[in-house]
């Protein structure tokens, strides 16, 4: 029985190839020693809104129209670690 409910879609962006490098070592090597597939199905990103279940009344494209008309404030980000 799976404890999580079904999910279909988030929003995130994809990592400069630098970044996208070191992730995909780290999420081979947690999936060789501990057996983690977290975020395997996916390009390595930074998630803006988590995984939800997106209503069978909408589609992917709603999702997209609406983001059209956000104003977005760029913001700078930094990681110390893992």
């Amino acid at each position: 029985m799976n404890k999580f409910p079904e999910q279909t879609h988030f929003i995130g962006f994809p990592l400069p190839s630098e970044l996208e490098e070191k992730i995909t070592y780290l999420r081979r090597y947690v999936n060789t020693r501990y057996g983690c597939k977290s975020g395997h199905s996916t390009l390595p990103h930074i998630t803006l809104i988590p995984p939800f279940k997106l209503s069978e009344e909408y589609t992917t494209n709603d999702i997209l129209k609406r983001l059209e008309n956000i104003k977005f404030t760029p913001f700078i980000s930094s990681v110390d670690g893992f």
